[in-house]
């Protein structure tokens, strides 16, 4: 019984794995394009410094995401474990998640912060 569930287990790892983990690593790049996009069309009408800082803090949490994502990648397997940790790669996926809501949000600021100023310099 043991060796049909082990079985099963290998079996599914070498199947689902592949699959999320490319699901993961594709929906990240995704994000942190379509964001740097975004912040390239609020540089466009100015507000230079500020996108500066947007463009290091998106830096700073890509560079971390794919730390995380080869540490998850690249562990120690020890006999009878998955070849993927899928919890952690799970967990990566709620962090892409959060940080889109959290780059919807600062986008959005930047950009009222954007249009007030440039309605006070219409002024």
């Amino acid at each position: 019984m043991t060796l049909k569930v082990l079985y099963l287990y290998e079996s599914l790892d070498t199947i689902i794995s592949p699959f999320f983990i490319k699901q993961v690593e594709e929906r990240a790049e995704l994000l942190f394009s379509e964001v740097l996009n975004a912040i390239s069309k609020i540089a466009v009408k100015g507000f230079r410094r500020r996108i500066g800082e947007l463009k290091e803090m998106l830096q700073r949490e890509k560079v971390e995401f794919e730390e995380n994502m080869q540490r998850m990648l690249h562990r120690e397997v020890k006999e009878g474990q998955p070849l993927v940790d899928i919890l952690e790669l799970y967990r990566l996926r709620r962090q892409l998640i959060f940080q889109s809501y959290m780059w919807d949000n600062r986008l959005i600021n930047a950009s009222t912060l954007q249009n007030l100023e440039s309605s006070d310099d219409t002024k």
